[in-house]
């Protein structure tokens, strides 16, 4: 196998191409300088070839199509794009894949997830970006049994229900912050450190699902109890939690997104 590496940095138009694949390539005498005139040069004598283009720029659209016609056409022909081959390990990569994949989990089994997993998730939180870097806010996470209780319980009053609004995940994370008159990005910043955990939870196997209505619970007499019960400063309020968890059932897959979800605008 001969491997050939053309360099198309700086090529601007056609000619500047051609000459690229001139310079790097064993054309003929006769070579046309254009892509039909390689296309025809690939299909005869490319049978051994590696290409490798590098730095391929929009001129080079038309020359990705003759490459993959050429290859379909000719045995042991092998021509890359590596610009190609790093959006496709970009858009693959670990955390980009665990952004898709996440799901949020409504039913979990009983068996309480481990230190490590746990320490894991709410570290992922502690390096979620925050105003200023002022790391206004606080997690809490609760394993113990009787203030699970006491917190599935609190929120269903919230909520006017009697299910449990935490789905019987075994570990409930609280997340909180100072109140927006003193810290007027802290909703934001708490909000960043719950999406930071619910993915870090995917990626390590463990199911999650954002729950609502802690503000509400922590203003009460009882909130504010558990709050100095928890260490936490005077003054704070309820962000968010997230039930965490082993997820019991198979995630289902995510739904289409809308098509007009983004815009950019050069």
């Amino acid at each position: 196998m001969q491997e050939f590496v053309v360099d198309l940095a700086g090529v601007r138009d056609a000619e500047a191409m051609h000459d690229a694949l001139a310079a790097r390539l064993p054309l003929p005498s006769y070579y046309g300088r254009n892509l039909d005139a390689l296309y025809d040069v690939l299909t005869e004598f490319g049978n051994g070839w590696r290409i490798v283009f590098r730095n391929a720029g929009p001129v080079a659209d038309g020359l990705r199509d003759v490459c993959r016609g050429a290859m379909e056409e000719t045995d042991g022909l092998e021509v890359f794009f590596e610009d190609e081959k790093r959006k496709d390990e970009t858009m693959d990569n670990e955390v980009l894949k665990a952004l898709r994949e996440r799901r949020s989990v409504r039913v979990y089994r009983p068996e309480q997830i481990t230190d490590e997993e746990l320490k894991a998730v709410l570290e992922a939180g502690t390096y979620a970006p925050t105003g200023m870097g002022w790391q206004d806010p606080w997690i809490v996470a609760v394993q113990d049994p009787a203030i699970v209780a006491q917190l599935v319980r609190m929120n269903a009053k919230v909520m006017g229900t009697t299910s449990n609004p935490y789905y019987g995940a075994p570990t409930i994370v609280l997340v909180f912050a100072s109140p927006t008159d003193k810290v007027s990005f802290s909703i934001c910043d708490g909000t960043l450190v719950l999406g930071n955990m619910m993915v870090a939870a995917y990626s390590i196997g463990l199911g999650s699902c954002w729950i609502n209505r802690e503000r509400e619970m922590f203003e009460t007499d009882e909130g504010k109890e558990l709050m100095r019960k928890f260490g936490l400063p005077d003054g704070l309020i309820g962000i968010g939690s997230i039930a965490l968890g082993y997820p019991a059932v198979p995630l289902d897959p995510a739904k289409p997104r809308k098509p007009d979800y983004y815009r950019i605008v050069k």
